[in-house]
Formats: C-alpha cells, structure tokens, sequence
C-alpha cells in the first residue's frame, strides 16, 4: 500500500519534471524568437535610417 503509494507520487513528480522541462524549452525558444526578431528589426532600422 505504501509502496505504491510512493512510486505513484514518484511518478507524479517525474510528469511534472518533464513539463516544467517543456515548458522551459518553450520559453528559451521564445526568447531566441524574440531576441533573434529584435535584432533583426533593429539591423534593418539602422540600414534604413539616413
């Protein structure tokens, strides 16, 4: 009873691990999107600016 108890706390935890882990890639991914955007913009602003 309390080993099953346990092990399905165990695996409770590693499915919140991996999203937490997800959700940390989403947002690493989102930064480079939005770092990489920002740069971008702002390589065209300097080039188009007189």
């Amino acid at each position: 009873m309390v080993r099953m108890g346990q092990s399905t706390l165990r695996t409770a935890i590693g499915y919140q691990h991996s999203a937490d882990n997800r959700q940390r890639e989403l947002a690493v991914k989102l930064d480079h999107r939005i770092l990489t955007d920002l740069s971008h913009r702002s390589a065209v602003d300097s080039r188009t600016a007189p």
